[in-house]
C-alpha cells in the first residue's frame, strides 16, 4: 500500500512512519514536492503488533527521520530535507546525545534562513535553545528562545509565542530570576488562555 509524504510532513501512524522508501517525485500541487512512499519491514512488523516498544522506539524513529530526510535529498526538496533533519534533532535529543542534537538543529537553522523559512526559523531556533537548556548553558539558551519569541511575535503567531514565552520563563526560573519568569509565564499563560489551549495552560 503507497502512502505520499509531502515537504515537510510524514504520515504517522501509531508514532511510526506510514511509509519508508521514496520512489519518485509524483506530483506538484501548490507549490508542495510530493514522494511516493512504501512501507518497509519495519513498518509492516510494527503495525502488526499494534506499537513498538518502548526501548526500540527511538531507534525505529531515528532510522526512519534518516530514510526520509535521504528522500527528501534525493529530489532536492531542501525545505522537507531541514524538517526531516530537525525530527533528528529531536531523537538525539531524547537520547541525551547534545552534541549530535545540536548539530542537527543548527543544520535545519541554517536551511530554514537560507530558504527565507521564519517559522521554521523559530523552530529551530527552539531546538537549539532546548540543547542549550538541558545542559545548564543558560545565556546561550536565553539567546535561541529570545529570537524564536522576536520571530514569533513578527510573525504574529500566537502559538508559537506562547511556547516560546514558556520557554524564555523555564531559563529566568532555571537562573532564580523570578520576576521575570512570573512576567513571562503570565503573558503565554494569558495568550494560552485566549486561545483556549489548555495544554499550554
Amino acid at each position: 500500500r503507497n502512502g505520499l509524504v509531502a515537504a515537510g510532513a510524514v504520515v504517522l501512524v501509531g508514532g511510526v512512519a506510514a511509509g519508508l522508501y521514496s520512489k519518485s517525485i509524483s506530483s506538484k500541487d501548490a507549490g508542495f514536492k510530493t514522494v511516493a512512499v512504501t512501507r518497509g519491514p519495519v513498518v509492516e512488523k510494527a503495525l502488526a503488533v499494534g506499537a513498538i516498544r518502548p526501548k526500540h522506539e527511538i531507534t525505529v524513529k531515528s532510522k526512519i527521520s534518516g530514510i526520509v530526510r535521504r528522500s527528501f535529498r534525493e529530489v532536492g526538496d531542501r525545505l522537507g530535507e531541514s524538517v526531516a533533519t530537525l525530527n533528528i534533532g529531536n531523537i538525539y535529543q531524547s537520547q541525551g546525545r547534545w552534541a549530535d542534537a545540536l548539530a542537527q538543529f543548527q543544520a535545519s537553522l541554517a536551511t530554514k534562513r537560507e530558504l527565507g523559512d521564519r517559522h521554521g526559523e523559530g523552530i529551530a531556533l527552539n531546538g537549539v535553545g532546548r540543547v542549550y537548556y538541558s545542559q545548564s548553558k543558560w545565556a546561550d539558551a536565553l539567546e535561541s528562545f529570545q529570537a524564536s519569541l522576536d520571530i514569533a511575535r513578527e510573525l504574529g503567531d500566537p502559538d508559537s509565542e506562547s511556547v516560546a514565552l514558556g520557554n524564555v520563563g523555564n531559563v529566568y526560573h532555571a537562573q532564580g530570576k523570578w520576576g521575570e519568569a512570573l512576567t513571562c509565564c503570565q503573558t503565554g499563560l494569558a495568550i494560552a488562555q485566549r486561545l483556549g489551549d489548555r495544554q499550554g495552560q
